[in-house]
C-alpha cells in the first residue's frame, strides 16, 4: 500500500514516459514513410524572417527558463513544406537549448538567392568533438554517451532534420569548434522537388 502522492507521483512519470514512448514512435513511423516516398510535400514560398521568428516564439517559455536568448536574423523567402520546415528548424533549436550554457544566445539566421535559402541554428558552448560530425545525423546516434537511455531524445531528431532535406533535395550540415560554436546549416533549393 502505498499513499496517494505515491500514486499520483508515479502515474505522473509514467505519463511523461508514455509521451516519449510515443513521440519516439512517431518520429520513427515518419522516417519510414520518408525513406520510402511516403511523405508529401506542400512547398511553397514562406518568409523566412517570419518562419524563424515564429519557431523563435515557440521556444521562448523554454528558453527564459534556461537563461538564455534567441535571436533572429534573416530576411527573404524559401520554398519549402511549411510543416516539415518547422519540424527541421524546431529540432536544432532544442537541440541548441540543452546545450547552450545560461547567460548566452542561439541564432537564427538566413540568407537566400535565386539558388535557394541557408537557414542555420548556432549555439555557443562545449561543441561536438570532429569524430562525431559525420554520424550526427544517423539515427539513434548520440554524441553525449554519458546521456542515459532515458533521456528526453532518443537520438531520432538529427536523422529526421537530414530525412526533411532529403524530401526538399537539400542537405543539412553541422560544424563544431570544441571551444566555441556549433552550428547547423539547412540548405533549400529554389526550385521545388520534382
Amino acid at each position: 500500500p502505498r499513499n496517494s502522492d505515491d500514486y499520483q507521483n508515479l502515474l505522473a512519470s509514467n505519463y511523461e514516459e508514455f509521451g516519449r514512448l510515443t513521440r519516439m514512435v512517431e518520429s520513427i513511423l515518419f522516417l519510414a514513410r520518408a525513406d520510402h516516398d511516403q511523405v508529401s510535400l506542400a512547398t511553397k514560398r514562406l518568409d523566412i524572417n517570419i518562419e524563424l521568428t515564429r519557431i523563435a516564439e515557440y521556444f521562448e517559455g523554454p528558453a527564459a527558463d534556461a537563461g538564455i536568448s534567441l535571436i533572429v536574423i534573416g530576411s527573404g523567402e524559401v520554398l519549402a513544406d511549411a510543416h516539415l520546415l518547422r519540424r527541421a528548424v524546431s529540432n536544432l533549436v532544442s537541440n541548441a537549448l540543452r546545450y547552450t550554457p545560461k547567460g548566452e544566445a542561439i541564432v537564427l539566421r538566413a540568407t537566400s538567392s535565386e539558388d535557394g535559402a541557408v537557414l542555420s541554428v548556432a549555439n555557443p558552448g562545449a561543441g561536438i568533438m570532429q569524430e562525431h560530425l559525420p554520424r550526427l545525423f544517423d539515427r539513434f546516434y548520440r554524441s553525449d554517451t554519458s546521456r542515459s537511455s532515458t533521456s528526453a531524445s532518443a537520438g531520432l531528431g538529427l536523422a529526421i532534420v537530414k530525412s526533411i532535406m532529403a524530401l526538399h533535395h537539400g542537405r543539412a550540415s553541422v560544424a563544431s569548434d570544441p571551444a566555441g560554436i556549433t552550428r547547423f546549416t539547412l540548405f533549400f533549393p529554389g526550385t521545388a522537388p520534382r
